[in-house]
């Protein structure tokens, strides 16, 4: 084992430090929320991610709250590479011909490098999952008991990873027999205990509180065509990059750089083909955890069908596709190294790299406008994600939703009245308030702002209101226009 380590550990520790230095300079919605909280001592204990505003904020207290958002995702980032030390030893027991192969075949998959670099929920009850792995088998007490413990940490730092429990539960049962499940089965206790003391913090009831977002409609629970065609998306992103902004990023880049995407697209391509050809027929399972792997990744897909394709929920389907694959041997370890070394620099061009070093939309550059004329109120297509950035600034306190506004099309497509967002409109006109409006990311595609049901932009105002090209600023869609809103 200590010579397998020698080569495995530089790269565990190279992967840290890729994700270290290269946040992503376009935190998502609800990373700026989750900073905002952790910030200014907002709301700590969410349902669906019990523990992780609550240790935020823990750690800002050993090391300030001024770069909040940094702290959270250089967190992020330490438990990825701890989740990935993790994986390699789980790989020894399981085949020890793949750890080199995994490490960079899951370190390199886009879905687990975008969470990595981001503050998100998805990274650390995967390290707990991963802890849980890495204690089963070791039959002692203590190995038991950090198996317990850790499920439980998964579950209360994602809802979600009660999948991952389950798929737990189901490998116990088969392989080691029905009283072998009494040890993951000791979790749900530790998890029911942490949820009731922060519901009754709360004054809700426990049941009210794990099924809050089910309550207020913040749960899909239709199937419909984006269940079908987000899905194989989210699942192929989980991998390799493939986003619209890609063709700007194209538009973007001088000639150097369109010759080394199409180099690495033709490098992705070739050892992706030459990846298939060593698939070989499936035997005997070289280890059970085979078939755990199996399990959590066919109830953790089916969860994120459910959820109309969230690519949040399969960022554990690389390592989980790669465990079962070298559970079963039915790939060559060499070519998985080639793949993932191709894939390393196709999402680095593609998607890590432009996440660090570019500005997609040019939202803080239209905030800070916005700021500096206080008696101006600004009408957005995305008015959630621009509160949570003004609140990260300014304040949970700070009542965002009085300065942006919802345009029409974005209320209609969350099942809204737009005759209600263009009152807002027009109350403020009334208070002799300016209202500007910028579509900043119409040209960007993003899967949040598809699945919200179809908005027409500018067009929706234009039935209501005067719009006049006021100002203008640069994103990486090229040039965007403000608009100054006045009555018909």
């Amino acid at each position: 084992m200590q010579r397998n380590l020698i080569p495995d550990l530089p790269l565990v520790i190279a992967f840290g430090l890729l994700y270290l230095l290269l946040p992503t300079t376009n935190p998502s919605l609800d990373a700026w929320g989750y900073a905002a909280d952790i910030r200014w001592n907002g709301e700590l204990w969410s349902a669906h991610h019990l523990l992780y505003n609550a240790w935020g904020r823990w750690l800002i207290g050993i090391f300030g709250a001024e770069h909040t958002m940094r702290l959270m995702q250089a967190n992020n980032a330490v438990f990825a590479t701890a989740a990935l030390g993790c994986l390699r030893t789980v790989l020894q027991r399981v085949n020890p011909a793949f750890s080199t192969a995994g490490l960079i075949f899951t370190g390199a998959s886009f879905g687990f490098m975008r969470f990595a670099v981001e503050n998100e929920t998805y990274i650390m009850p995967l390290f707990f999952g991963m802890v849980a792995l890495l204690a089963d088998g070791r039959k002692t007490l203590l190995a038991e008991v950090c198996v317990a413990v850790a499920l439980a940490l998964s579950m209360l730092f994602h809802q979600s990873y009660i999948f991952w429990w389950l798929a737990f539960l189901l490998y116990r049962w088969r392989f080691a027999g029905w009283k072998s499940c009494l040890v993951p089965f000791l979790a749900l206790p530790l998890v029911a205990l942490a949820y009731a003391l922060a519901a009754n913090s709360k004054g809700l009831g426990v049941l009210s509180f794990v099924l809050h977002d089910v309550y207020a409609g913040g749960v899909a629970t239709t199937l419909s065509w984006k269940n079908f065609l987000l899905t194989p998306v989210s699942f192929l992103r989980s991998f390799v990059q493939v986003h619209g902004y890609i063709g700007w990023s194209w538009q973007n880049d001088g000639m150097a750089m369109r010759l080394l995407y199409v180099l690495c697209g033709i490098g992705l391509l070739w050892s992706g083909l030459r990846w298939m050809q060593s698939c070989r027929k499936p035997g005997k399972a070289l280890h059970p955890l085979g078939f755990f792997a199996l399990a959590a990744a066919l109830l953790h897909l089916l969860f994120a069908f459910y959820s109309e394709g969230n690519a949040e929920f399969m960022v554990m389907l690389p390592l989980l596709c790669l465990l079962g694959l070298a559970a079963w041997n039915l790939v060559s370890p060499a070519r998985t190294v080639v793949l993932g070394v191709c894939m390393l620099g196709w999402n680095l061009l593609t998607g890590i790299g432009p996440a660090h070093f570019r500005d997609f939309y040019g939202h803080q550059v239209l905030l800070s406008r916005l700021v500096n004329h206080p008696d101006t109120r600004l009408v957005s297509e995305e008015p959630v994600l621009l509160r949570n950035m003004l609140q990260y600034q300014l304040g949970v306190a700070w009542r965002s939703e009085d300065l942006i506004l919802e345009s029409p099309g974005w209320a209609v497509g969350k099942g809204k009245s737009a005759d209600s967002a263009v009152w807002a409109i027009q109350t403020a006109l009334k208070e002799s308030r300016q209202v500007w409006y910028c579509d900043h990311s119409r040209y960007l595609f993003n899967r949040a702002r598809a699945t919200a049901g179809s908005t027409q932009g500018s067009n929706d105002l234009q039935d209501f209101f005067q719009l006049e090209a006021t100002d203008s600023f640069n994103n990486m869609a090229g040039k965007q226009l403000v608009y100054r809103l006045t009555e018909r």
